[in-house]
């Protein structure tokens, strides 16, 4: 397992725009927790932190993961197939003195040999090695890529490059087929640069040994046959053309005139024309990117599913234990209370209305419509939301909320003897309801009172009427911030229409 490394590890730097990221969100929670204190008969604060923590949590994992992968994250190794141009060269020349005749042109035959070797490194692609050989052969260069090196060591190549004496082209195929690697399946090429002449050793058990081998020989033929006077010898040097085209036709190559200036042409054509294209296998550092896309698509469902109020995991795990209409109801209805908590009472009644649909949810999607309509001072609507609640349900902690409110707007309304009985059905329900007392014996007054003079109104009735209304306008906001259950939410805890 290679170390971690990255394409781009410059965008890594962007992961910084996480932190003001997180410290919104730590608000954003520090500020909505207390409007969700209210929900705690269907979403406990201890849901509302993991349905809050899932979503932005998500979010922020999409964000990371999405960040890291546009960096390029890369570990392990893999075998990555390339194609190439199947074809090894190695370069041989005969450095023996013969090659400094100058029959081709007023130009040595090494020279015409490097100019040639030049213009084929540079004009085709694939790896090349150099042998050479005076007396005895060397692998000068082993194959590279590098061709600026294998130029440079042409530009200075010369017979006075190695010591020793005469000539074994035997010597210098066998150097030059040792520098083939079995590990790399491409086709094996040398080129032999040479006049022919040979002194010691026998050139073609070597051909034999290199054709075993699947190496092709190609014989570039240097010098003119009538020949000429070899430079500080009494010796007459001239082209063999026989035993290069022995050599190169026992293993499949070809002889090439290098006297001619089309010797390089002809030469690459010969090149291209007999490399194949070889599937080769490297190692390269494995691209990961792609996990970090998967999960940060994951996160980022994760945050969408905690995140709606409708589909959320919350209601995924509700789904599975209840019936599909009363888990969108709950929701529905932790909906409306939520838009009521607000005074956002219009949207209140749109989430409540959803609500109806279940027939769980129904008695309190009835209380909250009661609730919201009160609120907009259509006192009528309520108090039939409020009865068609209290004929849903047997709970008695709703049911005690609906007959004191329903006590209060008929007491709104000059009610007097509903409200003391709705209130008388309040205590029946829970005694210990301070409020629902001192609103029975208000209202008992005041229907002693209305009893009394039924038809004429005094100046007493006057300001007894304006007390009443300061007194029920003081109440009717209370109840607008405390309208709920004790049984579910603490007494101090703000809220909205909860129950």
């Amino acid at each position: 397992m290679r170390e971690l490394k990255f394409d781009k590890p410059w965008i890594l730097f962007f992961l910084f725009i996480l932190i003001p990221f997180i410290i919104g969100i730590l608000i954003k929670y520090q500020r909505r927790i207390k409007s969700f204190k209210y929900l705690t008969y269907y979403l406990s604060q201890k849901e509302f932190l993991i349905r809050f923590t899932l979503m932005h949590c998500g979010y922020t994992i999409f964000l990371c993961c999405t960040i890291i992968a546009l960096a390029g994250p890369r570990w392990g190794s893999r075998l990555v197939p390339e194609s190439r141009r199947g074809l090894d060269t190695i370069l041989a020349f005969d450095l023996s003195k013969s090659m400094d005749v100058a029959d081709i042109d007023s130009q040595t035959r090494l020279s015409r040999a490097l100019e040639i070797a030049q213009s084929l490194v540079a004009g085709t692609s694939g790896r090349f090695g150099t042998a050479i050989a005076k007396g005895r052969g060397i692998l000068a260069l082993p194959l590279t890529f590098d061709t600026e090196s294998l130029l440079a060591f042409l530009a200075v190549l010369s017979t006075s490059s190695v010591t020793g004496h005469g000539t074994n082209l035997e010597s210098l195929i066998d150097a030059a087929s040792s520098g083939f690697y079995d590990a790399f399946p491409t086709r094996r090429l040398v080129v032999l640069f040479s006049d022919g002449e040979n002194l010691v050793g026998s050139p073609l058990l070597a051909c034999e040994r290199a054709a075993r081998a699947g190496i092709t020989i190609v014989a570039i033929a240097l010098g003119t046959e009538e020949g000429s006077p070899v430079p500080g010898e009494a010796v007459i040097s001239g082209l063999q053309i026989p035993l290069l085209q022995d050599i190169a036709h026992r293993t499949g190559g070809t002889v090439i005139n290098g006297n001619t200036k089309d010797a390089e042409l002809i030469l690459m054509n010969y090149l291209v024309t007999n490399t194949p294209t070889v599937q080769l296998l490297h190692k390269e550092d494995q691209p990961q990117w792609h996990i970090f896309v998967v999960a940060g698509l994951a996160a980022l469902i994760l945050a969408q599913c905690a995140g709606r109020k409708r589909r959320g995991a919350l209601t995924a795990l509700m789904v599975f234990f209840c019936s599909c209409s009363n888990v969108t109801g709950i929701i529905a209805v932790v909906e409306g209370n939520f838009y009521y908590g607000r005074g956002q009472y219009t949207r209140a009644i749109t989430a409540y209305m959803k609500a109806l649909k279940s027939e769980k949810t129904l008695p309190y999607a009835e209380f909250g419509l009661g609730a919201a309509y009160y609120a907009l001072d259509e006192e009528a609507l309520a108090a039939k939301r409020f009865v068609a609640s209290a004929q849903a349900t047997n709970n008695r902690a709703l049911q005690h909320r609906i007959h004191y409110n329903t006590g209060i707007i008929h007491f709104e309304q000059n009610n007097f003897e509903a409200a003391v009985k709705e209130f008388r059905l309040a205590l029946e329900l829970d005694g210990s309801t301070l409020d629902a007392k001192r609103n029975l014996e208000l209202s008992l007054s005041a229907l002693a009172q209305h009893r009394t003079k039924p038809k004429v109104q005094t100046k007493s009735d006057s300001t007894h009427k304006a007390a009443q209304t300061v007194l029920f306008d003081y109440l009717r906001e209370k109840e607008r911030n405390h309208w709920k259950s004790q049984e579910w939410v603490e007494p101090d805890a703000y809220s909205g229409a909860d129950y």
